[in-house]
């Protein structure tokens, strides 16, 4: 179906993106069944986890905060707290592993997410990365490419010893990189959009592992990205190297090596990157790396830690092994002043074990987009990311076809001319929106996002199509999800709900892609669903059942 399309501009929208994009860091789950969601500011516990693992996981949301999946590097469960589909028998330990598994937006794949799992899978022996692709199975994601091997320095896909750590880190542009310390090397594999690059680059570092044993560590890069800490279990110390992120290479010795009484679990900083905070059996310890002289302050020593986790409140947070609570350090900017605070945050009844998850990290950009782009020949992507700092064209051939998922961002506008297609069946999305919606600089909240609606002439007219609206799921307990397809939006749909004796429980308008209902308040039993437009009197008629 070939379209003649004319551009709308709404103003109406408050944007939830805050520019800062933490959001997809809004929810954790570690330990026996514990889980945070940091949505509001400070956590609130949740008792739906369906993950039992003793170290490392890892968890994304979308932009809004709301869950997307979370993995203990051998299962991947969706925001239903259920196996993705194909998501079971990843690389990774599932069990231990201080740092087992992280997680990666695929760069200008918007849908698509890259699961990094080191090698603690018994039935195999390699580390591997797993892509995730939300766009399948109603927006509850399928890995549709799973354990595909990371090589070692001499093209190997066999490691001699088992990997604890793997962490990643942006590098100021559109990549990100991979980092695994490996014997006396540390290996950095490239993220971009053109995929993973699975031949690490190499850098110098002190032993970390042999062939003989595992050598427990972790590592950390720190908030300004010019410092890399790992640390030794087993040796009882923890090194600072100077770090390049452009290269993803330590640069020389070690800045410092911290020898210490007890194991050194894991590692965190200050906001502005001067203390490095450690964790340890029986210890929490900072250093100054600003006077590398001077002692470490031991803020604690008669309980034993776990992980050290900065979250996306700015608070530290770290895991003490089989407790009802996290606990934190207050005033961890300050080393004069900094205090444990040790029953920080309760679980809600579920465990601590000694794990947590790793933040997502985000691509900056640095406004660094293309200034225009204009597109000419059919779409070859299935999922792509296009940016343009200040227009995006389409005329000729230009065609997004069936089954393909497409989105523009254009600082200035988007023109799409006559020749474009957009094919039913295929999803499309265009928004003014300027390159640096991410960048960590640019913290001010964005009052209003521009949003650019395709009209297709008499459409605003048409009788409403129920399978571009989508309700789930159903039976619902706590939480009712309401999408629509773009095309929808220049309807001015409105949604209302009734109870079985006609009378309305409430009445909203549906002005984005996808709507949350909170429905947990409200009585168990079935409900209908009216959803209609104001441009046409007709109604589609939806029943659901509330648990």
């Amino acid at each position: 179906m070939k379209t003649k399309f004319k551009l709308i501009v709404s103003l109406a929208f408050l944007c939830f993106f805050l520019s800062n994009g933490q959001k997809i860091n809004d929810n954790w789950f570690f330990g026996n069944k514990a889980s945070l969601n940091f949505s509001t500011g400070g956590p609130i516990s949740g008792n739906s986890s369906q993950m039992n693992t003793y170290e490392g996981t890892a968890a994304i949301s979308d932009e809004f905060g709301q869950l997307l999946f979370y993995t203990d590097g051998r299962r991947v469960l969706n925001k239903n707290h259920s196996v993705m589909q194909n998501g079971s028998g990843l690389s990774g330990s599932g069990i231990t592993f201080i740092q087992g598994v992280i997680i990666l937006p695929y760069p200008n794949n918007f849908n698509e997410y890259l699961i990094f799992t080191t090698n603690g899978n018994p039935s195999s022996n390699i580390v591997a990365y797993s892509k995730v692709d939300m766009s399948r199975n109603n927006g509850l994601g399928a890995v549709v490419e799973k354990n595909i091997p990371l090589l070692n320095e001499n093209g190997n896909t066999s490691w001699d010893y088992n990997i604890e750590a793997i962490t990643s880190v942006n590098n100021n542009d559109e990549n990100y990189w991979v980092l695994i310390p490996y014997g006396d090397k540390l290996y950095s594999y490239k993220v971009d959009d053109s995929g993973v690059n699975t031949t690490p680059y190499e850098s110098q570092i002190t032993n970390v592992g042999n062939t003989a044993t595992s050598k427990l560590n972790s590592l950390k890069v720190s908030p300004d990205k010019s410092l890399l800490g790992i640390t030794q279990f087993f040796e009882k110390k923890a090194s600072i190297y100077n770090f390049d992120s452009n290269t993803g290479k330590v640069i020389g010795q070690p800045l410092v090596v911290f020898n210490s009484n007890t194991q050194i679990y894991s590692l965190e900083y200050s906001d502005d990157s001067s203390i490095a905070w450690f964790s340890g059996f029986f210890d929490i310890f900072g250093q100054d790396l600003n006077n590398l002289q001077s002692p470490p302050v031991v803020i604690s020593s008669s309980e034993e830690f776990g992980s050290i986790q900065k979250g996306v409140n700015n608070v530290i947070y770290i895991s003490r092994p089989n407790s009802d609570y996290l606990s934190s350090i207050d005033n961890y900017n300050d080393l004069n002043s900094a205090r444990l605070n040790l029953n920080s945050v309760y679980l809600g009844g579920n465990k601590s074990l000694l794990g947590l998850p790793q933040l997502v990290p985000l691509l900056e950009k640095n406004g660094n987009c293309i200034p225009s782009i204009i597109l000419s020949n059919p779409e070859a992507n299935n999922s792509f990311l296009y940016e343009a700092s200040n227009y995006i064209e389409t005329n000729g051939n230009y065609k997004i076809s069936p089954n393909q998922n497409i989105r523009f961002e254009a600082g200035n506008y988007i023109e799409m001319l006559p020749g474009t297609e957009v094919i039913e069946n295929s999803i499309f999305e265009a928004y003014i929106e300027d390159c640096s919606l991410f960048k960590k600089a640019k913290k001010e909240k964005r009052n209003e996002t521009q949003y650019v609606y395709l009209d297709s002439g008499n459409d605003l007219n048409a009788p409403l199509d129920e399978n571009q609206i989508n309700i789930y799921p159903n039976p619902a307990s706590d939480n009712l999800n309401i999408t629509v397809q773009k095309s929808m939006l220049n309807k001015e749909l409105i949604v209302e709900v009734y109870d079985l004796l006609g009378k309305r429980i409430t009445r909203e308008n549906i002005n984005k892609l996808k709507s949350y209902m909170n429905i947990s308040k409200w009585n168990r039993g079935v409900y209908v669903i009216k959803i209609s437009s104001t441009h046409k009197n007709t109604i589609i008629t939806k029943r659901i059942m509330k648990l």
